[in-house]
Parts: C-alpha cells; sequence; structure tokens
C-alpha cells in the first residue's frame, strides 16, 4: 500500500501506520471483551510502537503529528482514542529524547489504558449526550478492571502503574484511590496528560472537538487541580510545535493569568521558551487594576508561571472591559467575576 499524507503536511505518523494501529487495538480490545489477551497481543502491540517510533525518528523534526478523522467512527471512539494516546505518549517520550525501552512502555500503557472499557456498558461508552454524574460512576471502575485483565501477563510496573492510576490528579480528587500527588507514577502522569488531551481535541457526538492551540491552553488552565503546574507546562512547552505547526500558541496581545493570580497581557514572546513571555501586569494578586501597567520578563523570573490563557477574541473584550474601568474611576479594583462570566459565554 502506497503511503498517504494530508497535502502539504509532512505528519510524524503516516496513514497506513495509522490504520494499521487502530486494526491491532481492534484485535486486542476483542481479546479484552471475551477476557483472552495472550502475550501475542502485547508483543504485536510492543513491536507497532518499536517501528513507529523509528520511522518517527526519522522524520522531519519539524514534522507536524496528524491524525486522520476520516478512519474514526463514534462507535469505535475507544479504539481511535487509544491509538491517539499512544502516539502522542510515543512523540512526547521520543522529543524528550528518554530512553527507548522506557518510550515504548510508557506508550504501550497509553495504548491499553482504557482496556478495561472492553467490559464496561458499551452504551455508556458511546453515548451521545453527556452523562451525569451518577451515570459515570459504573465507567469509573475500568483502570482496575484493566489492571486486572493484564496484570497475569507480567507486563512491567510502569505499563501497570499507567492503566491502573491515569486517573489520579495533582490536587488527589482524582481514582480509583485519591493517591498524594506525590506518589502518582511517572507513567500514570503522561498517560492521564495524553488522554485528556485527546478528549479535549476530539469530536463527540455532544462537543466538537477543540484545535490543538485551544487544547494546550485549556490543559495549561487545569495546573494545580488535574496536574502539577510543571507537569503541564512541560507537555506543553514539548508539544506545541508538533501539534499546532506554524500557528502560533501564544501571540503578543493575548492576556494571561499567572500563578499568583494576576491578570496580564503579553508584550513579547520566544520562541524557545513560549510559556515565559515579557508580559504587562495589568491586575495584582490582591485584584486590584494598575493605573500603570507593571512590565514582567518572566524569563528572569523562576516563580511565576503562566496558569491561563485567553485566545484573542476573549483577550480584546478584557482589554476593552479594563480600559472601561481605568476610564470610569478613581480608584479602580477589577472584579475577575467580569472575566468568568465572559468566559462562560464562549
Amino acid at each position: 500500500m502506497e503511503k498517504e499524507a494530508l497535502p502539504h503536511v509532512m505528519p510524524y505518523v503516516l496513514k497506513e501506520e495509522f490504520e494499521n494501529g487502530i486494526g491491532l487495538y481492534r484485535e486486542i480490545f476483542k481479546a479484552a471483551k471475551e477476557k483472552k489477551i495472550k502475550p501475542d497481543h502485547i508483543q504485536a502491540a510492543i513491536e507497532y510502537l518499536s517501528q513507529l517510533l523509528g520511522n518517527v525518528e526519522e522524520r522531519n523534526p519539524r514534522s507536524i503529528l496528524v491524525f486522520y478523522p476520516e478512519l474514526y467512527s463514534n462507535q469505535e471512539y475507544l479504539i481511535h482514542h487509544a491509538v491517539n494516546t499512544a502516539i502522542l505518549a510515543l512523540l512526547f517520550y521520543a522529543r524528550l529524547k528518554k530512553p527507548h525501552q522506557e518510550t515504548i512502555e510508557v506508550s504501550l500503557a497509553a495504548l491499553l489504558h482504557d482496556i478495561g472499557h472492553a467490559l464496561s456498558n458499551p452504551d455508556l461508552i458511546n453515548s451521545p449526550k453527556v452523562l451525569t454524574t451518577e451515570e459515570k460512576l459504573p465507567l469509573t471502575n475500568h483502570p482496575h478492571l484493566g489492571y486486572e485483565l493484564l496484570k497475569s501477563l507480567k507486563l512491567p510496573d510502569v505499563v501497570l502503574q499507567g492503566i491502573l492510576f491515569h486517573h489520579e490528579k495533582f490536587d488527589e480528587t482524582g481514582y480509583p484511590t485519591m493517591l498524594p500527588a506525590s506518589r502518582i507514577p511517572d507513567s500514570a502522569k503522561t498517560v492521564a496528560l495524553v488522554d485528556l488531551y485527546d478528549n479535549i481535541a476530539s469530536d463527540r457526538p455532544y462537543s466538537k472537538g477543540k484545535s490543538p492551540q485551544e487544547t494546550l491552553r485549556i490543559m495549561l488552565s487545569l495546573s494545580g487541580s488535574y496536574f502539577s503546574p510543571e507537569q503541564v507546562a512541560r507537555f506543553v512547552r514539548i508539544m506545541w510545535q508538533p501539534l499546532c505547526g506554524s500557528k502560533p500558541f501564544l501571540l503578543p496581545g493575548m492576556i494571561v493569568r499567572t500563578n499568583f493570580g494576576e491578570v496580564a497581557k503579553v508584550t513579547h514572546i520566544f520562541e524557545d521558551h513560549i510559556l515565559k513571555p515579557d508580559i504587562e501586569i495589568l491586575i495584582d494578586r490582591k485584584n486590584k487594576l494598575l493605573q500603570k501597567p507593571l512590565p514582567i520578563k518572566m524569563k528572569n523570573d523562576l516563580e511565576r508561571t503562566l496558569t491561563k490563557i485567553y485566545d484573542e477574541d476573549h483577550s480584546k473584550v478584557i482589554l476593552e472591559k479594563i480600559q472601561e474601568k481605568l476610564q470610569s474611576v478613581q480608584e479602580p479594583e477589577f472584579k475577575i467575576e467580569l472575566i468568568t462570566k465572559d468566559e462562560k459565554k464562549s
């Protein structure tokens, strides 16, 4: 079969490789439904990921990651999602220059992270509407079910831990065990990142997938809750180029929030430090609107980090409100509610 790529794009993963992954995981998922996963299934997955890693390492470092939505159907969402997350994990670790074996093991954990859903109610998984908290409850057992399906195959701990703990959170509100952040294994943290990325970026019957830029911005806003600030910042820093290509992640004039609760405007960006732009603080950590913006060079600031980035349209609305406040009062105090109301509308 001749390899295809989207026009004018040199993707990290070509269509034939993507189709091969879909076919492979479809077989594994079918075996899981029958509780008949065998070592041969795992070996085939390892060989697929190893070959994919070798191919990715040979490709143009300015390539972008391309998925193939025409291969997707809602009834096979889990199949598509598993391959997507495996590719994301593999590329993330490859760009971090992690050892070959570690990269393959974490990618395997990503490929198999939802294998427990083979034993879940398909009507819930393929629901055309957003499930309520109560309706989701039976599905929260899938990490444990996946672990039980695979533990007899003597997989490395890195793989099993990535599957069992990929829904644990930095703020200790995750499942199945609400682990303290310090005890969440690295493989589970990585699987959690790529799992959420693909969930936000993918079309579902009840929601349209976000663009790569917006998906990464949403993930950044979850630092401190889902992820540690360092964890999500590293993912964004490493993955923005292969996911976004030439489309900018951050632009001068955009409004951002910092970990101190400040609201600021970006004045200059650095491609080699995309999360450390020059900014002007407009609203300080006490929620006071400054009469004169305070310039900050974040590259020289070890403590201040970005926790949210507003898109261009939203940034424009916020700046307009700030200008209105500055013109209307002598000692302005800017209410954050003005921003959050706009967020809800967007």
